[in-house]
């Protein structure tokens, strides 16, 4: 997805670790990849979006990079 899109993961390894470390843990509990960044506590699968989320091509062109820092715009 990222590459098809233009986007590249972010240059800090430990941010990227963080995030898909967390997107894991969803995966694992609720068997998708809930953003971890804007999950509500407790998540809530009718609610909370999954990764890639909707707006990712809004964020990306807004600020370079999605909410979570994860994906940047290859620019």
């Amino acid at each position: 997805m990222a590459n098809k899109k233009g986007y590249v993961l972010n240059p800090d390894e430990e941010r990227v670790k963080k995030v898909v470390g967390l997107m894991t843990m969803n995966s694992n509990t609720y068997e998708s990849y809930y953003c971890p960044c804007k999950q509500s506590h407790p998540l809530d699968v009718k609610k909370d979006v999954t990764c890639p989320c909707p707006s990712i091509d809004e964020e990306v062109k807004k600020d370079g990079y999605c909410f979570c820092r994860l994906l940047y715009s290859r620019k």
